[in-house]
């Protein structure tokens, strides 16, 4: 029965996320970031993904800190739904300030290329900002919706980063990236999912499973790791640091430089959790 009308909770599924795309795109880029915290406080917690995120909150905070957590974070990533559609507008308002670009464009003046290691924290989707800034040529890789015409539908939020090439994560956008480093060129992409077949780390008080895909590219092409972090501001800013590259010890024997370069990147982020715990997206299943 599943699959009968499977195809018809697609294209509602697809036909739901267009609407929604285009009545927000006729809202100021703020009306539009607060609806969407206000309505992620108000549904978010009637939903299983809440369970989830208590439960991975309460490895780190007591049960009073994560009372007052949830509905921040909640707000966090309605914030950033909505604001897919005005991703331009985000640059285009000059609401995204770079911190640490010089260790980027060191990285660049190597001409080796590099990996950018970010997370799921603030608006992560403003990080190709980044390299349109510094005027560098770089791919960014992306876990794709199940659904192709909501995939469509985020391309298309994202088309405003015209130097950036967007790849989806499978064995052939893994050739395409390492493409990418092999021209020296850069590429980014999210640490912090979980991946069954990947490595464990150590991270916030447990075991995560995580992909070994950051070190892997980089023992390959001995390029550098730039952890990347983003902070939601006040008023519908960002604020994107490029850190120092990664300490990366190629006379290590494979297993032990993979494993240390995870452990070491996801220590960075955890860091940053942190320090904003509010602005991580909490609802994965990231631990065993």
């Amino acid at each position: 029965m599943k699959k009968l009308f499977a195809p018809a909770v697609s294209w509602l599924e697809a036909g739901g996320v267009g609407l929604v795309e285009r009545g927000l795109g006729r809202l100021s880029l703020s009306t539009a970031s607060r609806l969407g915290g206000w309505l992620l406080r108000k549904v978010g917690p009637h939903l299983g993904a809440d369970r989830t995120a208590r439960r991975n909150l309460g490895r780190c905070f007591s049960p009073a800190e994560v009372e007052a957590l949830v509905p921040a974070v909640w707000d966090n990533l309605g914030r950033t739904f909505f604001e897919y559609p005005h991703l331009a507008g985000l640059l285009r308002e000059d609401r995204v300030e770079y911190v640490g670009l010089e260790h980027l464009r060191a990285a660049q003046a190597q001409g080796r290329g590099g990996i950018l290691a970010s997370a799921h924290l603030g608006n992560w989707e403003v990080v190709p900002f980044m390299a349109e800034k510094a005027g560098i040529e770089a791919a960014v890789m992306f876990r794709a919706p199940n659904n192709p015409r909501v995939a469509e539908v985020l391309a298309r939020c994202r088309a405003h980063a015209h130097s950036i090439t967007f790849i989806a994560k499978s064995t052939s956008g893994t050739k395409e990236a390492f493409s990418f480093l092999a021209a020296h060129k850069f590429v980014g992409l999210l640490i912090d999912h979980r991946y069954n077949r990947g490595i464990d780390v150590e991270f916030l008080g447990g075991t995560a499973r995580i992909a070994p895909t950051a070190a892997l590219m980089a023992l390959r092409f001995h390029c550098p790791i730039l952890p990347v972090r983003v902070e939601r501001l006040p008023d519908c800013r960002m604020r994107v640091t490029v850190c120092p590259p990664l300490a990366l010890d190629y006379s290590q024997s494979k297993e032990v430089f993979v494993a240390t370069v995870m452990q070491q990147a996801m220590d960075v982020v955890a860091g940053w959790v942190r320090a904003a715990p509010e602005q991580w997206f909490w609802m994965q299943k990231l631990w065993g």
